[in-house]
């Protein structure tokens, strides 16, 4: 298969690219200072909590770090403005402008012209401007991409399982860039912006805090994008492959369906319906699941779990997709009991006390790298 990752590679980039905009390194300056040189630090601080203007408090600040550095000749002022000291402690300009850069280059809001009043930060709008007019590649292109690749229908799952394995290292979810957050002091970007403002190499209010934020939030909106294009691609695939079945076919299918049935009576006794234990839809959500399930091999076409390992049944991958089901809201509360007579006679597999809170609590958010691409978070919510 003759694929082209052209778009495929430049979306990554450009995230891996906002992924190290947003590193707290670029922002550990003041701190570094704070813990290597106090004095100086202490300086830093005073100035900026001076009642001098702010152009008195830039030549002090100049004064402060020329005698820290030893810049002790007649001109140590003038050489040291020339010098690229200052922009390589803290180029607050430099920082900026790569921030509002790094936003733009993986806006998931596009049309642009849309909304471009929205993240127009002066004085870098020329920035986003540029940014706007390269027309880097979106979650749309990616899947004008994939179609291009597309060699036979019957090739779609094949297709989703190599971009898949394109993307697998790419993929986020950044926390702890929650916009309120940074300001209640236990945040490390919070933290570090504040030290930067008292030594005065920070001097904007709210801007890092709006583009740190919108950069974490698209990111993570970029990604959860090419996932769900993933899966529906893939349930694309599913459908692609069913075939119309004859009566005949109907009927073996009933039989082996009610031989299932009865062999599986005996693992719980009791047939539960799934009214009884699932949320309003979360039922629904399960069947397309299956087919996925079906797809990778967990479940037969009879809807046997045959997920093996060291030649029993392995247990654990359904103990974590249904941790995962769980998690998501699936089920109506205090129905463990149930839930596990569900799967027991639906899966015709022996789970006795597996599904225990002891012993399936352990597995909580497994099912978010193990069920990577299946699209597990409900609706229900």
């Amino acid at each position: 298969m003759n694929i082209n990752f052209e778009k495929t590679d430049r979306l990554i980039s450009l995230i891996e690219d906002s992924v190290d905009a947003i590193k707290p390194r670029h922002f550990m300056i003041a701190l570094l200072i704070k813990g290597s040189m106090p004095t100086f630090y202490d300086e830093l601080v005073e100035i900026t909590n001076s009642d001098n203007t702010d152009d008195v408090k830039n030549e002090l600040r100049i004064k402060a770090f020329a005698k820290a550095y030893y810049y002790n000749n007649a001109n140590y002022k003038k050489d040291f403005l020339k010098s690229k000291f200052l922009r390589n402690v803290f180029d607050e300009d430099k920082v900026l402008s790569r921030l509002t850069k790094a936003y733009w280059q993986i806006q998931t809001r596009k049309k642009v012209t849309d909304n471009i009043s929205f993240v127009l930060y002066e004085p870098y709008d020329q920035i986003a401007a540029e940014v706007v007019k390269s027309q880097e590649p979106t979650i749309k292109d990616i899947e004008g991409e994939f179609w291009a690749n597309l060699p036979e229908i019957d090739k779609i799952d094949e297709l989703c399982n190599i971009y898949r394995e394109r993307w697998i290292d790419h993929f986020y979810n950044i926390t702890g860039c929650d916009f309120l957050d940074l300001h209640t002091g236990k945040n490390e970007y919070g933290k570090y912006l504040e030290e930067l403002r008292m030594c005065g190499l920070l001097t904007n209010d709210d801007l890092p805090e709006m583009l740190l934020c919108d950069i974490a939030q698209e990111i993570n909106l970029l990604c959860d994008g090419i996932i769900k294009m993933l899966q529906m691609m893939r349930r694309s695939a599913l459908g692609s492959i069913v075939q119309p079945q004859t009566t005949a076919q109907l009927k073996t299918e009933k039989l082996n369906n009610d031989t299932v049935k009865s062999n599986t009576d005996t693992f719980s006794g009791v047939e539960v319906k799934e009214d009884e234990i699932f949320q309003r839809g979360a039922f629904d959500k399960l069947l397309l699941l299956e087919k996925q399930l079906l797809s990778d091999s967990y479940i037969n076409d009879k809807n046997k779990w045959i997920v093996r390992k060291n030649g029993k049944t392995d247990l654990k991958s359904l103990q974590i997709f249904v941790k995962g089901l769980m998690q998501n809201n699936y089920f109506l509360p205090k129905k463990n009991s149930k839930i596990r007579q569900f799967f027991e006679t639906r899966y015709s597999v022996k789970i006795g006390q597996g599904f225990e809170p002891a012993r399936i609590d352990k597995f909580k958010d497994e099912y978010k790298s193990k069920f990577l691409s299946y699209n597990i978070e409900s609706e229900t919510k």
